[in-house]
């Protein structure tokens, strides 16, 4: 047989499927050539080994490659991730360190949700906790408990994370705007919820906090889907106060707005703008809030606010109309009024 020395002084021609001649496939040609191109091309067709297995040609060439052109992506790929012994004493020192820091953040962050939040190794945790809600809804001081009304959908369970995510407040309250009359009005709801924190709830930690005001929020929508407005105001307040977020702020207007609390869902809808200006839901249930205080140019800016974000938008082109519509029927009945006066 032949050595790599030897290789290109017995063949002509080009090397199998490619322009490079067979002559270049050698140390005399490779030392010499200064084409990063026309190397990677030798290269290809080395490691190829179609033409035969040379592998200090290769090492050869990959050192002359990397002379001309370092950063050339064939040298990338052949360098292969070092293990850790392999890495200097620093460097593996850093590495040590950093994956501790990981682990600890970690395990503190599994041992508090284990534990849950606010939970004690003591009996009768439970007591620093809201109540569970009742099936009963209580219409006055000495009102008897009722029985709630049949919901046509069953209660999403606590754990079930997936309905959760697909259930849609806005959806829902729109669900139920459809089932109530024009002429309705909130019942004079009650609930037992506690709206405040208490001590032991405000000296929690960020993390603790956070995660029980989801869970807050996630009863609130439980009652709101129940048409419990009342109580999910109460969970949606807590929420807020736990950790402020632009979706407990947005559930919390419209639980208001069912409950015809229309200042305070202006309010509520100002702060999700604050965070989140392009909101579409708190815009239109601004512009909802903001009709029924007879704020009329107000309401019709926030529409038109939604029209320039979703031009397509049908319920606040809807809204829109109706709201042009009052205003232009009362400025009707103002001119009215004073022609009347002057005759």
């Amino acid at each position: 047989g032949c050595n790599e020395g030897e290789m290109a002084s017995f063949r002509m021609g080009s090397a199998a499927g490619t322009d490079i001649p067979i002559e270049h496939l050698d140390y005399d040609y490779v030392g010499k050539c200064s084409s990063a191109t026309e190397l990677e091309e030798i290269l290809k067709v080395l490691r190829s080994d179609k033409e035969g297995h040379y592998p200090k040609l290769i090492a050869f060439t990959e050192e002359r490659l990397r002379k001309i052109h370092p950063n050339s992506k064939l040298l990338l790929v052949e360098q292969k991730a070092k293990r850790v012994r392999e890495l200097p004493d620093q460097e593996r020192r850093e590495i040590a360190a950093d994956l501790e820091s990981w682990r600890e953040h970690v395990s503190a962050a599994d041992t508090a949700f284990q534990s849950g939040v606010g939970r004690e190794e003591a009996e009768g945790e439970e007591d620093s906790l809201p109540p569970v809600r009742t099936a009963a809804t209580i219409t006055g001081s000495n009102a008897a408990p009722q029985k709630p009304k049949e919901q046509p959908s069953e209660r999403i369970k606590s754990t079930d994370f997936e309905a959760w995510d697909r259930y849609d407040v806005e959806k829902e309250a729109e669900k139920v705007d459809s089932q109530q009359t024009a002429d309705s009005k909130p019942s004079d709801q009650q609930t037992s919820v506690p709206s405040e924190l208490s001590d032991k709830e405000k000296n929690l930690s960020a993390a603790e906090k956070e995660r029980l005001a989801t869970r807050e929020k996630e009863k609130g929508n439980e009652a709101f889907r129940a048409s419990d407005y009342r109580e999910a105001l109460a969970y949606y307040t807590r929420s807020v106060k736990l950790c402020p977020t632009a979706a407990a702020y947005n559930n919390r207007a419209i639980a208001g707005i069912k409950l015809e609390m229309f200042s305070e869902a202006v309010a509520d809808c100002s702060a999700v703008l604050s965070m989140e200006p392009s909101n579409i839901k708190a815009l239109l249930r601004r512009a909802t809030a903001l009709t029924s205080l007879k704020e009329l140019s107000e309401a019709a800016a926030s529409l038109e606010r939604v029209l320039a974000l979703e031009p397509n938008n049908k319920k606040a082109q809807e809204q829109l109309n109706a709201l042009r519509k009052k205003t232009a029927e009362q400025e009707g009945e103002g001119r009215e009024g004073g022609a009347r006066k002057k005759g």
